[in-house]
């Protein structure tokens, strides 16, 4: 069961890590050609990436710990994380 839980954890962890790096680099391309740049990956993927970690979390912890875990992710890469994103592609661009 444990192998599981971190496998969820790793998991979650790594959809929303390669998300917000696809955001990145989506919001550099942009700056620089509009028309050059991917499509957004949905926000749905940051939610399915919180529920798989809250879930691995209360494997591991109990259900306190992972809805603890499961609200702040949500609220890291749905509020604070598209603001430093775009604020971090901005900076490379200056660079």
């Amino acid at each position: 069961m444990r192998v599981l839980a971190v496998v969820l954890v790793i998991t979650g962890i790594a959809i929303s890590l390669l998300t917000l790096l696809h955001d990145l680099q989506r919001i550099r391309i942009s700056l620089e050609m509009p028309q050059g740049a991917p499509s957004r990956l949905p926000p749905e993927l940051h939610v399915l990436a919180a529920i798989l970690n809250g879930v691995g979390w209360i494997l591991l912890r109990g259900w306190l710990i992972g809805s603890l875990v499961f609200l702040g992710y949500l609220a890291f890469v749905l509020g604070l994380a598209p603001l430093l994103i775009e604020r971090s592609a901005i900076w490379f661009k200056r660079r």
